[in-house]
């Protein structure tokens, strides 16, 4: 039991060090991560491992004109457990931070560097808690520092546009030109040009509110994709109507 927390340990390591010197990448490139990244690696390693490795004998079997038919029922049942795993995971917001100065992201990677080269890997428990409170207290101090209280944004969309809007308190998509119902608002537009301004400027991936000139058939169906994405409950237009999701 000792060993394998060891090994839960020297993983979790790893993933926090490799988090903290990719951190000023992930801002900078408006990447968010899900919390869940850490429990993935430390579960799909293991399998991971053993699916190459059966592929490998697959191949090899096969290359010698041996039937490989039980290790590709091995393979079969990894992939189905590796889909029912994945199942299992709840649907989890990602995190992020807004843009910051460079030599501000800096810091986390360098106090990191510094934490490892000064406690090593002789007591991994303590590296590891030290590095999880070192993270946490940049991660979150950037997101508080720098999470504007209001701010607008305008995110191009084709010949026309979207304006995210952050008064206090309430973060909002406003359709003012009605580029919901427009050709350019596609699922790529969506998924990431919508996404990454969101991640860039305001550090989340969650909406209040979105605004549509008049909810329409092609408003009302881009809009509820959105809202779908974007974890928002409430559709409404100018003229004061609204949609609960």
């Amino acid at each position: 039991m000792f060993i394998f927390s060891r090994w839960i340990a020297h993983a979790l390591v790893l993933q926090l060090f490799l988090l903290s010197l990719s951190f000023p990448v992930l801002v900078s490139w408006a990447i968010g991560f899900s919390p869940l990244v850490f429990v993935g690696n430390i579960i799909f390693t293991p399998l991971l491992t053993l699916f190459l490795a059966l592929s490998a004998c697959i191949f090899l079997l096969e290359g010698f004109g041996i039937s490989a038919y039980y290790v590709c029922c091995c393979l079969d049942a990894l992939a189905d457990l590796w889909i029912y795993l994945m199942s299992l995971a709840p649907d989890i917001t990602l995190i992020a931070c807004p843009e910051a100065p460079l030599w501000v992201l800096l810091i986390m990677p360098l106090g990191s560097l510094v934490l490892l080269w000064t406690y090593g890997f002789k007591d991994i428990f303590k590296i590891l808690i030290a590095l999880l409170v070192w993270i946490s207290i940049i991660f979150f101090g950037i997101k508080w520092g720098f999470t504007p209280v209001s701010k607008e944004v305008v995110v191009p969309c084709g010949s026309k546009a979207v304006h995210i809007i952050k008064p206090p308190g309430t973060l909002s998509a406003c359709d003012s030109q009605s580029a919901f119902s427009s050709r350019s608002c596609t699922t790529t537009w969506i998924d990431y040009t919508l996404s990454q301004a969101l991640l860039r400027h305001f550090g989340t991936t969650t909406f209040d509110v979105i605004m549509v000139k008049k909810i329409t058939p092609a408003a009302k169906k881009r809009s509820e994709q959105i809202a779908k994405k974007y974890r928002c409950k409430k559709i409404g237009d100018e003229q004061g109507n609204f949609l609960q999701i």
